[in-house]
This record gives structure tokens, sequence and C-alpha cells, in this order.
């Protein structure tokens, strides 16, 4: 659904000259989500969270406040706790306030401190009751008490935790039990596996077993179905799959009679009313008629149904400009087609290909390519291409989707291959695993190559202060072989920001930008939004840029999550910042072997004179900077850069300037209704005297003051991009 994005600043910031201190991070938030209308505490717990400043939620209806650090040793849970891991030895408590009218459904939630913006974690919004596990709740017996379903189970799990609620069901019910927790923190880096891997299980009253879920397809989230047999009390337990348990084990497990949509087919459409089957629990049809806004196509929307007022889980579902047609004919059968066209079918028969036949032309490149996975598709799939003599020509297995991050198996291929000779030509299309039935659709894109591209943009939160710059990255995802130059803009232009370097090269996947604050902006909280804009075969194309993390997984696998917003804080000023003067051209022409100047002017606050040193961060090879300080006190300094002989013509990249300094802050001058007579007695070097003989103590020498230190601290900050050209020699020769 489309939403509305704000975030709301419940603290202000207090000034500070700098902050060299690391910006927060936050590795769980439990509760992790909330019913409308109710106010409730929740933990966040990360690291670097000493005087939080400020709570942000996205959305409407959601507010968030600080509430002071309170000592609790009374939870039996904490007893069981190992040692804390220091990526989340931290948290501070809020308080939620959530309105009756609020969209229910995934929020994003962070944190501000005088350092600036955390991460982002889902926080979601609920429309059913919720409920807390209690300690202790491992026995049957002890089990939680959930007065009526539908309800929403709230759970933290500890080493060899299992966590146990009880609920009341009456014969004919189908009860869906659906957990999420990966869908909370998809990836924890310093775990194996990298998530937290909850399974449920269902019991009777008499601890029989009753049904078990690890996973749901291919997701690693469990979502139980159970038809009740009879009336009667039932206990659902959590736990981890191997047992494993710490802080950032969350849990949610949506329970009820609740609809549930297993799969949908087709999988996509190209009209503007779409007619689709929709399989599941509970569901108050078979049939889902959607009126669809192909205005962005190609791309992928999101869906869901209500029954009884209650909202089911959203699934994806592709638009297409492209014609479409329906496999038709028995498993195995080959089906003429003409391009270029998409193609709605299933597996439907194990271990047989789905064929497809088209006339072609010699030098007619084809582009083939499958969407299944990644609309929910069980679908594991492999593409091969056949001229008429049946010789195979190419082949298509995995093809990683970097725009995926929620995905560890990417298993949709697709390939472009070079016609060589006029004739007729087959697509085969099977399952690697031979699957086969509903769960395995699939839509099949058989025509010339249509470049393409999307974009990502990361970190999603950024941090810059007044009149300073932050750096982001922008990822260029290529398609059917697009290699033109992307440029990237402000898109409503009202926000005040300047890009650096905003122009990802010609065949580049990636390209490093600043985004800068003029010094007189206000101080505040954001949400930025982009738009690439590419010339594709003469006209212009625009594509939005989606904001996303960069999360890791069990040490050392690295993930583009999406983000439902790009946030910008712009704190207060630096007590020093440098400011490039850059050439006019707005970006720098180099020789190899050749140097240039760039000259730099310093702001500094009164009493901040000391030293300032540059560095380049991630430079292309062989560009360095050879002059790169700035002398104490000193308001202006020219940096030489330099590129090495042997660096490679032709190149075009951002370079990122890094500038730190010891910044020594004055001591605070003693406000003078503040001085005392012992103050008097130390600035004056006096001999303290006993009020009744009025005479200097003996023997005690004079008092000398005490200068109070200044503060120091290592500050470090970003300059504005620089757009970089190394020239060609041989072109350039004057």
């Amino acid at each position: 659904m489309n939403m509305k994005y704000f975030y709301l600043l419940i603290f202000s910031f207090l000034f500070v000259d700098v902050s060299a201190e690391k910006p927060p991070y936050i590795g769980y938030v439990y509760p992790a989500g909330g019913e409308r209308g109710a106010s409730f505490e929740v933990t966040v717990g990360g690291q670097y969270l000493k005087e939080v400043k400020s709570a942000l939620v996205s959305g409407d209806g959601v507010s968030a406040v600080i509430l002071p650090e309170v000592a609790d040793e009374k939870d039996p849970k904490k007893k069981k706790k190992v040692k804390p891991r220091s990526a989340i030895s931290e948290d501070v408590k809020l308080k939620i306030t959530v309105d009756k009218n609020a969209i229910p459904g995934n929020r994003e939630i962070h944190l501000v401190t005088e350092a600036g913006l955390s991460n982002k974690l889902v926080f979601q919004i609920g429309e059913i009751p919720e409920y807390i596990e209690k300690e202790p709740n491992e026995k049957h017996e002890q089990a939680v008490p959930v007065k009526k379903l539908p309800a929403v189970l709230n759970g933290q799990i500890m080493p060899g935790d299992e966590d146990r609620f009880k609920f009341s069901a009456k014969k004919g019910q189908s009860i869906v039990a659906e957990a999420s927790a990966r869908a909370l923190i998809p990836y924890i880096a310093d775990a194996v596996p990298g998530w937290f891997h909850v399974n449920l299980i269902l019991y009777d009253s008499k601890g029989n077993e009753l049904a078990y879920s690890d996973k749901f397809k291919f997701e690693q989230d469990p979502v139980l179905f159970y038809d009740v047999k009879e009336d009667g009390e039932y206990i659902l337990e959590t736990r981890d799959s191997i047992y494993r348990g710490r802080d950032d084990f969350v849990y949610r497990v949506r329970i009820g009679e609740l609809p549930y949509i297993t799969h949908i087919y087709p999988l996509g459409s190209s009209a503007k009313n779409a007619q689709i089957n929709i399989y599941g629990k509970n569901l108050p049809s078979k049939i889902l008629k959607l009126d669809l806004d192909k205005t962005n196509a190609p791309y992928i929307r999101e869906f869901f149904v209500k029954n009884k007022g209650r909202s089911s889980n959203s699934v994806s579902f592709a638009l297409d400009n492209c014609p479409e047609i329906e496999k038709k004919g028995k498993p195995g059968e080959i089906m003429k087609i003409s391009l270029p066209v998409i193609v709605n079918g299933r597996i439907e028969k194990s271990a047989v290909a789905e064929s497809f036949s088209f006339n072609g032309k010699k030098g007619q490149t084809v582009s083939v390519e499958v969407m299944a996975r990644r609309l929910g598709s069980m679908l594991d799939g492999k593409i091969s291409l056949y001229n008429s003599k049946g010789e195979k020509l190419k082949d298509g297995d995995d093809l990683k989707d970097v725009g995926e991050g929620f995905l560890t198996h990417h298993a949709d291929p697709a390939f472009t291959h070079s016609l060589p000779a006029d004739g007729v030509y087959t697509v085969k299309l099977a399952d690697v695993q031979s699957g086969a039935g509903e769960n395995y659709a699939y839509r099949l894109r058989i025509s010339r190559p249509v470049p393409d591209f999307s974009l990502l943009m990361f970190p999603s939160s950024l941090t810059l202060p007044q009149g300073g710059s932050a750096v982001f990255t922008v990822q260029a995802l290529r398609k059917d072989g697009f290699r033109g130059e992307i440029k990237i803009t402000a898109k409503d232009g009202k926000s005040g920001l300047v890009l650096g370097g905003a122009l990802i090269p010609e065949g580049a996947s990636r390209a490093r930008m600043t985004i800068s604050s003029p010094a007189g902006l206000s101080e505040g909280v954001s949400v930025l939004h982009l738009e690439g804009t590419a010339m594709i075969n003469s006209k212009p194309v625009c594509r939005r840029v989606i904001s996303a993390e960069d999360r890791t997984q069990a040490f050392s696998y690295h993930h583009m999550l999406r983000a439902d917003a790009e946030t910008v804080l712009v704190s207060p000023p630096y007590a020093i910042s440098v400011i490039p003067e850059f050439p006019d051209k707005g970006f720098a022409e180099l020789l190899p072997g050749k140097e240039i100047s760039i000259p730099v002017k310093v702001h500094r606050s009164p009493g901040i004179d000391c030293p300032v040193q540059i560095r380049l961060d991630a430079p292309p090879k062989g560009i360095y900077l050879q002059k790169a300080s700035i002398p104490a006190g000193a308001d202006s300094a020219v940096l030489l850069l330099k590129a090495d002989p042997k660096v490679q013509p032709s190149l075009k990249d951002n370079l990122i300037f890094i500038a730190s300094a010891q910044i020594e802050t004055p001591p605070p001058e003693l406000p003078s209704e503040k001085i005392t007579e012992a103050t008097r007695i130390v600035e004056n070097k006096e001999k303290p005297v006993i009020p009744d003989n009025k005479n200097p103590v003996k023997d005690v020498k004079s008092a000398e003051p005490v200068k109070p230190a200044g503060k120091k601290e290592r500050v470090t900050f970003t300059l504005p991009a620089l757009p970089l050209k190394i020239l060609n020699p041989g072109k350039n020769k004057k």
C-alpha cells in the first residue's frame, strides 16, 4: 500500500561543537510492535546508546518518548542471559503511543543521539490484541494465558528457552499461526545461522503434538495451519531451531482464524484490470480483481485481502507492458509463441520441462528471463535454448538480484543470446529439483533485450552538520545490457541539500556521492527523495532511488535490504569545517603522472586553531594526495592531488575527502555569581585565614590556582565529493 512517511522528532538537539562519537546502532526492538489505540513500553537494544535524545517512527499516528533509565532485576529471563554481545550490550526504554486510526503494517524505528541517526529496524502496527510472554513459561502448566483469539504473541528467546502460550479453540476453526522473526531482523552479523530461526509447535491440553512448522515454503519464518478437531485448550510453543538464544531473538506470532494467502496465479499481468486466483486459509473469496496503475511498469507491487475486518499477509504481483499469454496444452508439449511475450504458467508435472518455440532471425538478440522465486513461487528454475536440430545453445540458472536482499537463494534464471541463423528455436523451462504443482508458477519473458535499470542507495540514514557533508553510495542494477551513465538528482529540489558527484559513470555498477548542507539550513530530520535519469534508446528514463541498508549475515555475507525512506538529519555545525574550492567545471581533470592543486578554506570557531589532516577515502588505484595537511591556525591551504603515471586513462570516479583534527575546546568561564571565598583565595594565591583570630595559618603553602582543562576530541568529517576524470595523454597533447 502507498503510505505517507514523516518523522516525529521528540527531543530537540543540545548544541555541541563537535562530535567524534560513533552514531548509534540498534540491534533489536522488544516488543517489535503493538496494537492500534494502545500505549506501551519497548526496549531498544544496541550499541552507542548513551544519552539518546529522541526516537523516530515512520508513518502517521505513532509517537515515541524516551523513558528514564530504571534498573529492573525482577525479570526471571534476565537471569538466563549469557555475557551480553557488544553489538547489543546497551539499551534504552521508549514509551510508544499508537493512534487508534493508525494504518496497520510495517513501520521503521530508529534513534537519535548527538552523534547522529541510527540504523532502522522494522516495527509493526497491529490491529488485534497483543500479549507479551512472561517467565517462567517453559512447562505446559506455566503457559501464558491468551484470553481470546485472534491475538499477537510477543516473545524473546534466551539460550535453551522455550516459550508457551495457551488458548481456547472450537471445533471447525481453521487456525493460522504466522511467525515474524527474520521479518523483523533479517540478518544478524555475529550469529550462525545468520538469523533467529523460530519454530512453532502446537499441542493439545494433554501435551500431544498436533502440528509443527519450521518454515513456510522457502521462507525461514514458519506458518502453522491447523483445523481444530474438538473444543478445548491448546498450547503453542516457540523456540529457536537449535536452542540458541540472545536479546535480539525477538518474535511476533499472529494467531487465530486469520486470512492467509499461501499462493496466487497468475504472478503478474500487463492488463489494467487483473483477475487473480488466490489460495490459502480463511479467505473472503477465491478470486481477486485488481485495478492496476502501469505508469511506471515494469515493477512489483504488494497486495493483501481482508476478511471480517482482519488483514491477510501481503503477496507480490508483477506489472509489465509486454504482451502476455497463458501456457496452454499438456505438460511437456511444445507451445508455439510470437515475440515479444510473457508466458504465465505452472510446472504441472515433476521432472517434465515446459517448452516454447519461436521463429528467429540470424543476428537477432533474445533475452530470456524467469520471474518466480522473487514473486513467492517455489520454482527453482533453469532455462535452456535449443536450435531446430535440438542442439543446446545456452543455459541459464540462478541469477543473483542484488535488489532482492531478503532472498538467500536467488533461483530465477536469465540470459541473453544472439541467434546464429534463421530458424525455429525452443526455450525449455524446468524446476532444478523436479518440483511441480500449484505452487510452482512462473512468468517467462522472451523478447528482444529491454535495457533498464533500478537504483538503491545506502545507508538509509544520513547525518550531516550544518555546513558539512555526508557520504553515501548509489548502486545501479543494470538490466539487459544497459551501460549508460545515470544522473542522480533530488526529486523535489526543495530540501536545500546539495548533491556532490551525483553521476554513475557509463558501465559502473555504483558510485559514492555526498550530500551537503548549507551553513544556514535549519536543523532537524527530513526525508530525501532522489531519482536517477538515463538515456535509453534516445529517450530519458527516470527511476526512483530506493533507500536500503547494507546488512551483514553470519560475519561475512552482505545483503541490500530495502527501507521505506531515506532519512537525513541536519545537526549543529562542527567547531571547524573545511570548504574546498573545486574547478568551475564541477570536476577535476588529471593526466597520468601529473598533479593539480585544490585550494581549501578553513572555518574555525573562536579558540580553535588546531592543524587539520586530509585524506582520500578509498580512492581509485593510483590517485593520492601529495600534500594533505592544513597548518595550525591557518584559514586556507592548498592540497596537491597526484595521479600515478600508470593510472588508467579515461577513468571516471568521485573522490571522497575525509578531514580530521584533534580539537581542544576552551574551558568554560566561571560565572561571577559562582565565585566563592575559596575561589578568591585560590586566584589571589592567599593563605587561608581562621575567622576567629584573623591570622593566616602557619606552615600552609600559598594556594595555586588550578586552570580548568579544555575538552579534547578527535573529530572526523566529510568534504563534498569531487568528480575526477583521468585524461588520455595521447589525446591531450598541447
